[in-house]
């Protein structure tokens, strides 16, 4: 049994219900039962994305994610936290969250390199490139791995 969790999907804008469905579909042949899940749609405004919440979030949940070919990504949210009031100190923040919790995929033996995407929405004074070098430095100092933009492994 796994944990309680979420996926995020990224697809082309108007197939949201058509990686929803696909989903269900996928779960139901490997024989997890797929009536449980809550679907969001378009989460925050975003077009092309889906975000699903699942009561256990497995390796055969992820499998079957991954073989959706609706789907563009697959991106496993890790935990979310506030950014505080303090805007300018906004990616300070996002740098010591990823310092003190790190991600759990980079901790294990393999990847040599890694990827940092990013997604905001409303106004800020940073870009999500702002974030991505941020975050991405942060986890190169904890972990001591390259990053690859094209291919991390």
């Amino acid at each position: 049994m796994g944990e309680r969790g979420a996926l995020w999907f990224t697809t082309n804008p108007g197939l949201e219900d058509i990686v929803a469905d696909e989903l269900s579909e996928r779960l139901s042949v490997a024989g997890i039962d797929a009536t449980t899940l809550e679907v969001e749609r378009k989460p925050l405004g975003f077009s092309g994305n889906v975000i699903v919440l699942l009561p256990n979030l497995d390796v055969d949940v992820e499998r079957a994610a991954c073989e959706l070919r609706s789907v563009h990504h697959v991106v496993r949210p890790l935990y979310g936290f506030d950014l505080g009031p303090a805007e300018n100190e906004a990616l300070d923040v996002i740098a010591t969250q990823l310092t003190a919790r790190g991600v759990p995929a980079l901790e294990a033996d393999g990847p040599t390199s890694f990827r940092v995407t990013s997604r905001r929405s409303g106004t800020h004074p940073f870009t999500s490139v702002d974030v991505q070098r941020q975050a991405g430095a942060a986890l190169v100092d904890r972990y001591g791995l390259g990053v690859d933009l094209e291919k991390p492994a």
